[in-house]
C-alpha cells in the first residue's frame, strides 16, 4: 500500500515550528519550551496527536525528511481523524489494534490495557522481521481516540 501524504482522514489543525533534530513526516511530534518540536520522545506516554506531515508548500513528500532547524509542518489530529504514522521497528499490528507512543516519534502495538492508547490501527503492517524493515513498509494508517 503506497501513499504519499501523511493526512488520510481529516485535515486536523496545521502548526508549524523549527526542529530541534532530523524529523520524519508520520512521526508524532511534540512541543519543547523553546517553542521547536521534537519526535514525541517517551514510549507509553499519554501524548497529543501531533503528527508531522510531508511539506507540500515546496513540493516535498512522505520520504522526505526535515533536518535540524528546518521549520517543520506538523498536525493536530481530533477524535476519528486518521493519519499514516510510522510504527517501530520490531512490532506487528493487525488491523484493529490499539497502539501508543513508543518513543523516537514512532508508535507499537498498545502493551497492557489501561496505558495511553493513540489510537487503532486500520491496516495490517509486519515491521517483524529480522533485518530491517524499509521505512516504506512501517507506514500504518491509525485512527485517533
Amino acid at each position: 500500500m503506497a501513499f504519499n501524504t501523511i493526512m488520510n482522514v481529516g485535515d486536523g489543525i496545521q502548526y508549524e515550528a523549527k526542529a530541534d533534530a532530523a524529523i520524519t513526516p508520520g512521526m508524532l511530534v511534540e512541543e519543547l519550551s523553546t517553542g521547536n518540536i521534537q519526535k514525541q520522545a517517551t514510549a507509553k506516554a499519554n501524548v497529543e496527536n501531533a503528527v508531522a506531515i510531508e511539506n507540500h508548500l515546496i513540493g516535498e513528500d512522505i520520504a522526505d525528511d526535515y533536518a535540524t532547524g528546518d521549520n517543520v509542518l506538523y498536525r493536530v489530529y481530533g477524535s476519528g481523524q486518521q493519519a499514516l504514522l510510522i510504527l517501530k521497528q520490531g512490532e506487528t499490528v493487525a488491523i484493529s489494534d490499539s497502539v501508543e507512543a513508543a518513543g523516537g516519534g514512532e508508535v507499537q502495538k498498545l502493551t497492557s490495557a489501561g496505558t495511553n492508547p493513540v489510537g487503532i490501527a486500520r491496516n495490517a503492517v509486519d515491521a517483524n522481521a529480522s533485518t530491517a524493515t524499509p521505512l516504506v513498509n512501517r507506514r500504518v494508517i491509525v485512527r485517533f481516540f
